[in-house]
């Protein structure tokens, strides 16, 4: 979803930007694929189970505690091997 929205809001806040890529299927500037994506995206997701997005949301939350921890002890090691 995120992806898609910044497809749309950057075709029209930046307009005039070089794009390495090229979205098909826009009219009159509007890109409709990313549209369609975000609706079916959302449509999809509506018929998780909210068992499924509770595991996911516990995973989410290790995965960012674990990056914390790994990061702290990057920087702690860098900083060492700097002095």
């Amino acid at each position: 979803v995120a992806i898609n929205g910044a497809v749309i809001v950057l075709r029209y806040k930046e307009p005039h930007c070089q794009r390495n890529f090229c979205v098909p299927g826009s009219i009159k500037g509007f890109p409709v694929l990313p549209a369609l994506g975000i609706v079916a995206t959302l449509v999809l997701a509506s018929h998780i189970s909210i068992d499924i997005i509770l595991v996911m949301l516990l995973m989410i939350v290790i995965g960012l505690f674990y990056f914390e921890f790994v990061a702290k002890r990057f920087q702690k090691k860098q900083a060492m091997q700097q002095k």
